[in-house]
C-alpha cells in the first residue's frame, strides 16, 4: 500500500461533527468504478486543471509565435511560411489556450452553482429569492454566469469594470470560433474587427489567458489559487491581461 501524498492543488474541505474529526482537512474524492473495482480519486480544485493546461499551452505558443515570420519563402509575391510543424504546433497551443481557459472558467462557475442548490440533487438554486433551474443557469454563456448570477450568489461585485473582463470576453469570442470552426472574418463581442481566426491566433489575441483567469477566481475566492497551490501548478505564464 502506498501512503497518501497530498497536493495544495486538490479540493479540500473542513470536517465538521464529532470531536475526532471536527476541524480536521479533508481531501474531497471522485468515486469511480474502473474494471467492476470502485476507486477514489483526490478531486482538483475546481478549475485548476484546465488553469495549468491552459498555461502550460499559452506559454508554448508565445516561444513559438515569433518564429511564424522567420524564414520565409519570400520568392512570390506574398510570403509563405513553409515550416509546417510550426505552424502546427502553434494553432494546436494557441487553440488549447482558449478552450482550456473557457472550460476552466465553466468549471468554477459551475461548482459555485451547485453549491447554492436548495436541497442537495434538487436541481434548484436560490437566486436573490427567485428559485432558479440548476441547468438553465450552467447553460447561460459564461459571461452572464459571471456578471450576474455568481455576484449575487457570492455577494461580489460585478467584475464588467475590472482590467482582466475584456480579456474574459476576448478569449470566449476566440474559443466560441475555435469551438465551431469559423475561419472566414467574423465580427464578433469581445473581439476587435472583422478577422479571421487564423490571424486572430497568428496576432496572439489569446494572450493573457491563464493570468484572466486567476484574476476571475481571485475577485470571487480571494486565495482560491493560494501561493502554495500556484506552485504547485509550476505556473509559466507572465503574460499582462
Amino acid at each position: 500500500m502506498s501512503s497518501f501524498v497530498s497536493d495544495p492543488r486538490a479540493a479540500t474541505t473542513t470536517a465538521v461533527g464529532p470531536p475526532e474529526i471536527a476541524g480536521h482537512e479533508l481531501v474531497i474524492i471522485d468515486s469511480v468504478t474502473i474494471d467492476g473495482r470502485v476507486i477514489h480519486f483526490p478531486r482538483p480544485l475546481a478549475g485548476l486543471t484546465e488553469y495549468s493546461a491552459a498555461a502550460k499551452a499559452e506559454a508554448d505558443a508565445e516561444k513559438l509565435r515569433p518564429k511564424l515570420t522567420e524564414d520565409l519563402d519570400e520568392r512570390g509575391n506574398v510570403p509563405f511560411q513553409p515550416n509546417t510543424p510550426l505552424v502546427f504546433e502553434m494553432r494546436s497551443a494557441a487553440a488549447t489556450t482558449v478552450t482550456a481557459a473557457m472550460t476552466g472558467l465553466e468549471a468554477y462557475a459551475n461548482h459555485h452553482l451547485s453549491r447554492f442548490e436548495t436541497e442537495p440533487g434538487s436541481g434548484v438554486i436560490n437566486v436573490a429569492g427567485e428559485h432558479r433551474d440548476l441547468r438553465e443557469l450552467r447553460n447561460l454563456p459564461i459571461n452572464e454566469r459571471y456578471k450576474d448570477v455568481l455576484p449575487t450568489l457570492l455577494g461580489k461585485a460585478k467584475p464588467t469594470s475590472e482590467p482582466w473582463w475584456p480579456t474574459l470576453r476576448r478569449v470566449q469570442g476566440l474559443a466560441a470560433l475555435q469551438r465551431h470552426s469559423v475561419y472566414d472574418p467574423q465580427e464578433r463581442k469581445g473581439l476587435d474587427g472583422k478577422r479571421s481566426l487564423a490571424e486572430r491566433i497568428y496576432t496572439g489575441e489569446y494572450r493573457g489567458a491563464a493570468s484572466m483567469m486567476l484574476a476571475a477566481f481571485e475577485h470571487f475566492s480571494r486565495g482560491w489559487v493560494s501561493p502554495d497551490r500556484l506552485e504547485g501548478l509550476n505556473d509559466p505564464t507572465t503574460f499582462a491581461l
